[in-house]
């Protein structure tokens, strides 16, 4: 959570029947419910579809996410995880780019789960000219929408997965934006944790994602959640917002913070950071670190390299084969890792 929190003129006036009462505090500050609920038109642009006391559907939507704990509620036992290198490039099929040099390659969600089908792994193997030990992981770091349709679609998508032979899928990284209320975060924390089940359940290799907004509760929940299952060796988290100065600075506090309480004895796959200092940062805090990122498949397709060792994070524009590019751009990041 920002630091400095202003307090309001106008409190919640629904904190005594909102169901996150019990782990919220924010009802004399901005980040309390507004005390007018606008409904989303559909189609058009207008009210924000956020969980809100004030909701016709508020029942409904708990009952799907199973509430607003931590908790994880399956005895499935998980698949075994597949042995990933320090650096995992996230890639898309592009006409003349191949990733034929890595031993692992990530590939978003909607780039897989296509319109009437799913890709299976194989096909995007041979897309991207991969060796067939390569592992491929599905990326659910997506944007909004494509989350928002994936959780409608759950049941359709987790059986489409199960028989699609990835190595590793990620569950996808419901938004904790600032400006929502915590009950919107802890119904996106807990949608998260449901589908974390469902694919374990489904026999699909994941690992769940943590996520916090209310720090000491938040993450307090995942510190007793993580440490109760022993059978857990990793989690996926999801630095990728985090632009500013101050923002970095507090999700280094916040991470520190979660380390401490469960130590470094697992396996963190780490997306969205490309700055050396930032990675290095993460590595310290949380140990046995996997980095996640598109950079080198970005400059790729755009026809830019780093002019260095990505410290300046300068580009430059070049003519060489975006295989070339992306090849050179993915050492330099392995070299970060090393």
């Amino acid at each position: 959570m920002p630091e400095g929190v202003r307090l309001r003129l106008d409190p919640c006036r629904h904190c005594g029947r909102c169901p996150a009462g019990y782990l919220c505090d924010e009802g004399a500050t901005e980040f309390g419910c507004h005390n007018e609920f606008t409904p989303p038109r559909e189609g058009q642009a207008g009210g924000r579809d956020v969980m809100h006391p004030l909701r016709p559907d508020l029942t409904e939507r708990l009952w799907e996410c199973g509430g607003l704990d931590i908790r994880i509620r399956t005895r499935a036992t998980q698949q075994p995880l597949p042995i990933l290198p320090p650096y995992v490039p996230r890639v898309q099929k592009r006409r003349g780019f191949e990733a034929s040099q890595c031993p692992a390659v990530a590939v978003p969600l909607d780039r897989v789960w296509v319109p009437r089908r799913t890709r299976p792994a194989a096909e995007i193997k041979a897309a991207l000219r991969l060796p067939a030990e390569a592992a491929v992981i599905v990326s659910s770091f997506q944007k909004d929408s494509v989350l928002e349709r994936a959780w409608h679609h759950r049941r359709a998508l987790v059986e489409s997965l199960a028989t699609a032979g990835y190595d590793l899928v990620t569950v996808p990284n419901f938004s904790l934006w600032d400006d929502d209320p915590p009950l919107e975060h802890r119904y996106n924390i807990a949608r998260s944790l449901r589908m974390f089940e469902m694919l374990v359940e489904a026999g699909v290799p994941t690992i769940p994602h943590v996520s916090w907004y209310l720090v000491r509760r938040d993450l307090d929940e995942w510190v007793r959640e993580l440490r109760r299952w022993p059978g857990l060796q990793a989690f996926s988290l999801d630095l990728q917002t985090l632009k500013t100065q101050e923002s970095w600075a507090r999700g280094l506090r916040e991470l520190r913070y979660l380390f401490e309480g469960i130590g470094q004895d697992w396996e963190v796959l780490v997306n969205g950071v490309a700055q050396p200092t930032r990675i290095r940062q993460v590595r310290e805090i949380c140990g046995r670190v996997h980095l996640m990122n598109e950079r080198p498949f970005q400059l790729a397709i755009h026809g830019r390299m780093s002019v260095d060792d990505l410290s300046t994070g300068r580009e430059r524009r070049t003519d060489k084969d975006p295989t070339d590019i992306f090849a050179a751009e993915v050492q330099k990041m392995r070299d970060c890792m090393s």
